[in-house]
């Protein structure tokens, strides 16, 4: 009985493959094509490579711009806490995002200058 039930799953398993691979190019009709990197598609594998890279660099800058602005409003967030608490005063809140601001700013302002870099 054991053997019957695995021939029959290993002759299930092989139809499931079968079929799957002969209607694959049917599923595969609605995916869109890759998009090309920003730097172009031409000029061969090795400059598609960089130009992939170099749209990488410029998504890891955007990344920690975002954690810096994330830390921004995590501080302002604290200094307010500070206030109820007495620690702090609203000068320092208003300190905090001014600067804040700033710097955030400054950040995500080098990010979109350093793209015309790559």
């Amino acid at each position: 009985m054991k053997k019957m039930i695995n021939k029959l799953s290993a002759k299930m398993l092989t139809v499931c493959i079968t079929s799957s691979l002969a209607t694959q190019s049917v599923w595969a009709a609605g995916i869109p094509p890759v998009t090309a990197p920003t730097g172009g598609n031409g000029g061969g594998l090795i400059k598609t490579f960089q130009n992939y890279m170099g749209d990488g660099i410029l998504l890891i800058g955007l990344m920690l711009s975002s954690w810096a602005l994330i830390r921004v409003v995590s501080n302002g967030i604290t200094t307010y806490g500070e206030i109820s608490d007495g620690k702090a005063t609203y000068k320092d809140l208003g300190t905090t995002a001014v600067v804040g601001v700033v710097l955030a700013s400054a950040t995500f302002w080098m990010v979109t200058q350093a793209t015309e870099i790559f």
